[in-house]
């Protein structure tokens, strides 16, 4: 057990552990008294709340950290909440470029760099005028996107269409300027308070190449130009790693515990020779960087994971979060615990499709429940959660459910 985690219990053995101290041991890898439990309410509160179908003891609520401290939940405050901060703050969306100080930074395009922007009904067109030429990219977000609970706007138009855009993209990473936003995050932190974790979001690729394929091009246009223009390519890979370098300064200064670095691994889409090649080197970079530091490091890993477990592992993470298994995925979540858990911490664990009435009965639904527990023992290094998130169509009891169970058996270390 964690040294600190064992001090911290011998002089709380009759006082009750916050929410932030139970999910920090868990990310230290100590116990607590409980299985913390934190599931991201944020898309389905939104999406509820535009459709006025909101439970009806909650619909005054004004927000879904207010439903979730009612109920006794741990706030999962790790994915940007990027509508609520205006325009400017998701207008880069196609760059993969966030200003929401809340991450601990805000990204400035270059002085050289014009940006002309052009409205429309549900969209918004963005051209980036620059020395080296100019791009275009185009942002979608409709009304239907709203009532289903999205968060953020649908890249419609990619800035990269071929190898031409290249020194365009590449011209605006490297020139551009990353300014500490300490207060931003720490007042966001502090509003947080003993309620979770704040989790400090860095950079939303695992690597430069990867930044490329999830939100610089269309993902089967990046593989051809990977295999037709693959020099070039990592041309602009080694730019945007500029870039890369100039946030991991920042956020490995600022004041945040933990922060999240790299998102989205699928064992199809980033398969495992390429993850090894193209992702791998820069997450085990990071990581030393940030654990330098004294900061813990979580991925967003809400994919097939399969072929990519052992890769996961020595990437140097401390978190693994939005983690699905079965029947969502190929693992079930004993496999997940056993295999990772001596070094990374599980974040998730419940598949979002249990808690829709259509898709999985009340008989299987149980049935998951009541081989959770034993499949995760001693339940170090866990913290429960939906993955990737509670759908809007969520059935509320089920939430409420997991809660219970967790009251009822979740005292740590578990047992049979």
């Amino acid at each position: 057990m964690d040294r600190l985690v064992a001090i911290e219990r011998s002089w709380k053995t009759d006082m009750e552990m916050t929410q932030k101290e139970r999910m920090m041991a868990a990310a230290r890898g100590g116990l607590s008294d409980t299985i913390p439990f934190a599931p991201r309410i944020d898309l389905w509160f939104s999406a509820n709340k535009a459709r006025g179908s909101l439970p009806k003891t909650y619909e005054g609520a004004s927000c879904a950290d207010d439903i979730a401290k009612c109920e006794g939940w741990a706030l999962h405050k790790i994915v940007l909440e990027y509508m609520n901060y205006g325009q400017d703050a998701v207008i880069d969306h196609a760059l993969g470029i966030y200003r929401i100080p809340t991450q601990g930074f805000l990204t400035h395009l270059p002085d050289t760099v014009e940006r002309q922007i052009v409205k429309h009904e549900d969209s918004t067109s963005i051209t980036y005028l620059t020395p080296k030429g100019s791009v275009s990219a185009e942002l979608l977000f409709t009304e239907e996107m709203r009532l289903g609970g999205i968060s953020e706007p649908f890249i419609k138009e990619h800035v990269i269409k071929g190898p031409d855009d290249y020194p365009v993209v590449g011209y605006i990473f490297e020139n551009m300027r990353v300014e500490p936003a300490y207060d931003g995050f720490l007042r966001w932190s502090d509003s947080v308070s003993d309620n979770g974790l704040a989790v400090a979001y860095a950079l939303t690729a695992g690597s430069p190449v990867h930044h490329i394929m999830k939100m610089l091009t269309d993902t089967t246009a990046f593989y051809y130009q990977f295999y037709d223009h693959k020099m070039q390519l990592l041309d602009l890979a080694d730019q945007i790693g500029i870039y890369y370098r100039k946030v991991l300064e920042v956020v490995s200064q600022s004041p945040a515990e933990i922060v999240l670095f790299g998102a989205n691994f699928d064992e199809t889409l980033t398969y495992p020779p390429f993850f090894e090649k193209n992702i791998l080197p820069w997450m085990q970079d990071a990581t030393d960087k940030l654990h330098n530091h004294r900061k813990l490091v979580l991925s967003h890993t809400d994919g097939e994971n399969e072929g990519l477990m052992d890769l996961i592992l020595e990437s140097g993470i401390d978190i693994a979060e939005a983690v699905c298994p079965y029947p969502m995925t190929k693992l079930n979540i004993r496999e997940y615990y056993s295999r990772w858990s001596d070094r990374i911490t599980i974040f998730g664990g419940i598949p979002s499709n249990l808690l829709l009435e259509k898709t999985t009965s009340e008989e299987d639904f149980d049935r998951f429940l009541d081989n959770l527990f034993p499949s995760i023992m001693p339940g170090s290094r866990f913290i429960l959660g939906v993955a990737d998130t509670v759908p809007p169509d969520a059935d509320f009891n089920r939430l409420q459910r997991i809660k219970e169970l967790v009251e009822e058996k979740g005292q740590l270390p578990l047992k049979n």
